[in-house]
């Protein structure tokens, strides 16, 4: 898969979209415009994530442990040190722009969601209200996505087979590969009304991926938000 290819067309998309909704004099909802802007920040901070990367991309997510060298801080000891001393520090640009986008995207899906009729089918059980709560507010349900861990982690690299044999599946498998980076960097975990063990689980299963998996999760959970946009 070009991911670089991908990421100029999305963009390109979005640009095509915006200038639509311009010309029109508005959006149909608030909720879809925020969609839209969330959509376009995770497609900007994916694109920017890219060049960084280099041949990581099609390395594990967790980078692996650094050779010493003289001078060199591994984390963030001190915030006066500058950039050059620390390990790989394209490489951990890249995953904070990765980080970024997992943040906005399932945000910005749920706003689409919520403006366009039956758009949550495709996600089956992964979006809705706790079945204890069938009234509550309808949101991404951990519990249910914590349900396709074992097929995350089965996954390898991204050339030795598709992410998922339908479009179905791939949406499934993407929103969880994102949560799944979004809950890592702390964004929103901690509030969810129906844990169950997902947080426990969940822990793992970064270990497994590769950092070209999210990139094609994310970038097809874009195209989707577009298509619902559009």
């Amino acid at each position: 898969m070009d991911f670089e290819d991908a990421a100029a067309r999305h963009w390109l998309e979005l640009a095509a979209l915006d200038r639509a909704r311009r010309a029109a004099g508005r959006w149909s909802d608030e909720r879809e415009r925020e969609a839209f802007q969330l959509a376009r920040a995770a497609a900007l901070y994916l694109a920017h994530s890219l060049p960084p990367l280099g041949r990581m991309l099609h390395e594990k997510w967790r980078l692996p442990s650094p050779v010493p060298r003289a001078g060199a801080y591994s984390n963030d000891e001190l915030d006066e040190l500058p950039f050059g001393l620390f390990y790989q520090p394209s490489v951990m640009i890249a995953q904070m722009h990765l980080a970024s986008a997992a943040v906005r995207l399932p945000v910005a899906l749920q706003r689409a969601i919520e403006v366009h009729e039956g758009a949550a089918t495709p996600f089956g059980n992964l979006w809705g209200s706790p079945p204890k709560r069938p009234t509550a507010r309808m949101d991404w349900r951990r519990p249910s996505i914590s349900g396709l861990f074992s097929k995350v982690k089965t996954l390898d690299h991204c050339s030795t087979r598709p992410l998922g044999s339908t479009d179905e599946e791939r949406l499934q498998l993407s929103i969880t590969i994102v949560m799944v980076v979004r809950d890592d960097f702390g964004h929103g975990e901690e509030g969810d009304d129906e844990p169950g063990t997902y947080m426990g689980d969940r822990r793992g299963v970064l270990d497994t991926l590769h950092t070209c998996r999210i990139v094609e999760a994310q970038q097809f959970l874009i195209a989707w938000a577009i298509e619902q946009l559009s």
